[in-house]
């Protein structure tokens, strides 16, 4: 996918299943070293292609979680986003996860039928930016 001034790189991706929301679940280092690399693969895998030229050095994301019938805490929503953004750094999308690359992300919930979880993921060029 190209990009210009007048219509900037975009991606959006959707992986099915869900990463874990609270890292107090993981009883040892290995556990939760599996969960991380498995979303970073999960991520490289749905973005294949579809990379900008190099990496967005500013950038809006947005990630939606549809699990069950109750709305997470906010909290628990950045938390279950993060391997996703690392896994956007890794995949090339983006050049970093810091605030001054993607700002505040946006967190969003929404609700899905009984195990059909999933993540979908927006990701945009900041206005300026071209890769």
């Amino acid at each position: 996918m190209s990009a210009t001034r007048t219509n900037p790189y975009h991606l959006v991706i959707e992986i099915a299943g869900l990463p874990s929301m609270n890292s107090s679940g993981f009883r040892n280092h290995w556990a939760r070293r599996g969960e991380k690399h498995r979303w970073y693969e999960e991520v490289r895998i749905a973005v294949r292609g579809r990379c900008p030229a190099r990496p967005l050095t500013l950038a809006q994301v947005e990630i939606t979680r549809h699990s069950g019938s109750r709305r997470p805490d906010y909290d628990n929503l950045v938390q279950g986003g993060k391997f996703l953004l690392d896994g956007l750094v890794r995949s090339g999308v983006l050049s970093g996860d810091n605030p001054g690359v993607i700002g505040v992300p946006i967190y969003l919930w929404a609700p899905a039928k009984p195990r059909c979880g999933h993540v979908k993921i927006k990701v945009l060029a900041a206005t300026g930016e071209c890769p």
